[in-house]
């Protein structure tokens, strides 16, 4: 059956190393819409990350955002899926995880929120272009334990970055075992969410809203919280940038992120280059 929905990550699937959207992927979404694929967004960003991108792209009209914890019609500006931690279940998350020494990120009415001390102190633990990107996206909330405790909004997810990869290993262990979803897309962060918030939930409902069936849908990605998805799809497609566990899943792989890796898969379904029974 012809492929009818492409969900992609962004980071490392499609947007370079220099996080922008090339020219060539552009044009390829546009074309494979046209032939009537639709094309959608799958991303452990929050919308409002997300407001550069989606203006280079302003033919996208889905996107999944914090890992699979919402889905939204950029057009009619309604929210299709949601399934978010509750206050309480944050808090409790926080308790556990705050001595493990990284930076605690609040994903919750539409901002992320990080404590002020460790969002200035960023650039001593972290690459500068992570140090950058914390600044320019996330807003520093003094007497953060206070912040925390007295919010009563829904988080759609909680985002920690550690020094290293040994203290993040450590922190997985302290909340391994809770009915959560955690996953990550780098070696020294966490991405926890509801048991019922992953890219392969959303990518359902996604396709159920738009009335297709599970041999229409592929998925690219390129790392560990892309598992679910890239499992969840018809047909999985693994970056070639990706690391050899995620490759192992994959039907297909593709060029780097680098070499317009999505926008040379895009273009091969709409010219009928790429099909599976």
């Amino acid at each position: 059956m012809a492929i009818r929905l492409v969900a992609a990550d962004l980071d490392g699937t499609l947007l370079t190393s220099e996080k922008t959207i090339s020219p060539a992927t552009q044009r390829a979404i546009t074309r494979a819409q046209a032939a009537g694929i639709h094309f959608a967004v799958s991303t452990g960003r929050m919308l409002c990350e997300c407001g550069e991108i989606l203006t280079a792209l302003p033919q996208v009209r889905y996107i999944s955002c914090s890992s699979g914890a919402r889905v939204l019609d950029l057009a009619r500006h309604e929210s299709i899926y949601e399934a978010c931690l509750t206050p309480q279940q944050a808090w409790t998350l926080y308790t556990r995880l705050k001595d493990f020494g990284g930076i605690f990120c609040y994903f919750t009415d539409g901002n992320v929120y990080c404590d002020a001390a460790l969002w200035r102190a960023a650039d001593t633990f972290l690459e500068p272009w992570a140090a950058d990107y914390i600044r320019k996206f996330y807003l520093p909330a003094d007497n953060y334990e206070a912040f925390l405790r007295t919010n009563d909004q829904p988080v759609e997810k909680l985002f920690l970055m550690f020094p290293t990869q040994q203290q993040r290993d450590a922190a997985w262990d302290a909340v391994r075992q809770l009915p959560l979803y955690i996953a990550a897309s780098a070696p020294i962060n966490l991405e926890i969410t509801a048991m019922q918030a992953d890219k392969g939930a959303s990518l359902d409902a996604l396709r159920h809203h738009l009335g297709l069936s599970r041999s229409q849908i592929m998925a690219i990605g390129d790392s560990e919280n892309d598992l679910r998805m890239l499992g969840y799809a018809a047909v999985p497609v693994v970056m070639a940038n990706a690391d050899d566990e995620i490759k192992s899943i994959a039907a297909l792989i593709a060029p780097s992120n680098d070499e317009d890796g999505v926008a040379w898969v895009l273009n091969q379904l709409a010219e009928g280059k790429l099909s599976w029974t």
